[in-house]
């Protein structure tokens, strides 16, 4: 059973700078510490997977500069992120973001109410610190 974690933010920039930015694991940061990721795949622009030191993930369909879907699986766990960009004036989008976080053993479950917080926390945080950045 997915334990969804929602969020929506403004952000003061264009569609395609907060998608760039929030697309590269080592910039956005929303899986995973940038410290932690051992290697990006690109294809034609895009990010396509990437491996870190606990997990994989794989981005299933990008829609430049509107959307990207990604999951990302490390032990015990999955997560699906669907990342939502709508021009919300001139000079403003509106960034939202669905995570799935899906147990996938019985230790999985057993931790999973601290791994939501975790996770949460994580994103929150990287999310504030994507909304600062485009602020300055």
């Amino acid at each position: 059973m997915a334990d969804m974690i929602r969020y929506s933010i403004d952000v003061a920039a264009k569609p395609a700078d907060v998608y760039a930015l929030a697309e590269d694991p080592r910039l956005g940061q929303l899986f995973i510490p940038a410290r932690d990721v051992a290697e990006v795949i690109q294809t034609g622009g895009r990010v396509k997977s990437f491996t870190t030191k606990t997990g994989k993930g794989e981005f299933t369909t990008h829609d430049f500069p509107k959307r990207w879907e990604a999951e990302y699986l490390w032990k015990g766990y999955r997560a699906r992120y669907e990342f939502r960009l709508e021009p919300h004036s001139d000079k403003v989008t509106r960034l939202m973001l669905d995570v799935a976080l899906q147990p996938q053993s019985f230790m999985g479950r057993v931790f999973a109410s601290k791994t939501r917080f975790d996770l949460k926390g994580r994103v929150s945080e990287r999310l504030t610190a994507i909304q600062k950045q485009f602020s300055k």
